[in-house]
């Protein structure tokens, strides 16, 4: 009795794992481990905090769900959670860490944001794809997210300030923003604007499928052509905010 148990558990948590690294590859619409696994390093070298917050957010997505009885399949293929994935990694960008920073408050913050995204997949979620017949994405997320950026601008506590992001810099050129916008474009989908972490979006991409992140080239490539033509800075389309959305898109 004491090994079937034992044997229940390790199986739980290993299902529990699994599920959130899946929720974290299912922001790029890949459901693989693996990849999961790649992204969450690439959140780590853009930055510790968004690595933990994004991992939180995916755990407390996924425990929400499994508390209000969602379908257990999505649940453990990743559909609850990477909605809450992106509000850690979005909140871990926009959040100013600093001496009086209150960790703990923005880790609640998170933590609430998750929760919602995962009722309002459940519910609101279902309702759009039953009544539209597409499926929500990342909805949940977005709503959650610009109510939260505007709760805390609004509330302006000394433990919940937000950053203050500086200024594009000067590149290179035409030339040189179109191919740094096809890995940045990658990065950007998890608020990673650095190089590294962008090839490693990329790769996991392609450690899944490597049509995908063929795919996800060409339409960050085309949308990064398409900004410059319709007259956008060669610094933005650069860091790939211009190309995060082709990317997307086209996979």
């Amino acid at each position: 009795l004491q090994g079937d148990w034992s044997s229940d558990v390790c199986s739980s948590d290993l299902a529990a794992l699994l599920s959130a690294l899946r929720g974290l590859g299912q922001v790029i619409f890949i459901n693989n481990p693996v990849s999961g696994l790649l992204l969450l390093l690439a959140l780590l070298l853009q930055s510790p905090w968004m690595a933990l917050f994004a991992l939180v957010g995916t755990v407390t997505a996924n425990l929400t769900a499994r508390a209000i009885d969602a379908e257990p399949t999505a649940w453990s293929n990743g559909i609850y959670g990477f909605n809450g994935a992106l509000v850690g990694a979005a909140v871990a960008a926009f959040a100013h860490f600093g001496a009086d920073t209150g960790l703990l408050a923005w880790l609640m913050v998170v933590i609430a944001g998750a929760i919602v995204t995962t009722v309002l997949l459940h519910g609101l979620g279902r309702w759009v794809f039953r009544v539209v017949g597409l499926p929500p994405l990342t909805l949940p997320f977005c709503l959650v997210t610009w109510l939260l950026l505007d709760l805390v601008a609004s509330l302006d506590h000394p433990a919940l300030q937000l950053a203050e992001h500086p200024a594009l810099q000067g590149g290179g050129g035409v030339f040189q923003a179109l191919l740094l916008a096809l890995p940045h474009g990658f990065g950007q989908v998890l608020f990673c604007p650095g190089l590294l972490p962008g090839v490693l979006v990329l790769l996991a991409t392609a450690a899944a499928s490597p049509l995908a992140a063929l795919v996800g080239l060409l339409g960050g490539g085309v949308a990064a052509i398409t900004a410059l033509l319709i007259g956008a800075s060669p610094e933005a389309v650069a860091v790939g905010l211009w190309s995060y959305n082709g990317v997307l898109t086209a996979m």
